[in-house]
């Protein structure tokens, strides 16, 4: 394992925790505008598996880099509306 697929490991399970306490503070109603800062973070950790992903599964890596797009293309609508 490279310097880089650690790196991006690393952050990618530091995004995936992030993802699950915003989630949990929204869910319980202890942070309701929490959902603002859990989908762009779910799109980064697409992004991210896209780069892990490209080398050995491009299809894989291409439907995660559509899912993401969509995320962050939903995400801009929500906060431009």
């Amino acid at each position: 394992m490279s310097a880089s697929e650690k790196f991006l490991f690393i952050a990618r399970t530091a995004l995936s925790a992030c993802v699950i306490i915003f989630s949990a503070l929204q869910l319980l109603n202890i942070w309701t505008d929490s959902i603002r800062l859990t989908v762009p973070l779910l799109g980064a950790i697409m992004v991210i598996q896209t780069i892990q992903e490209w080398k050995y599964h491009r299809t894989t890596a291409t439907m995660s880099l559509v899912a993401a797009i969509f995320l962050f293309g939903c995400t801009a609508a929500v906060y431009l509306i």
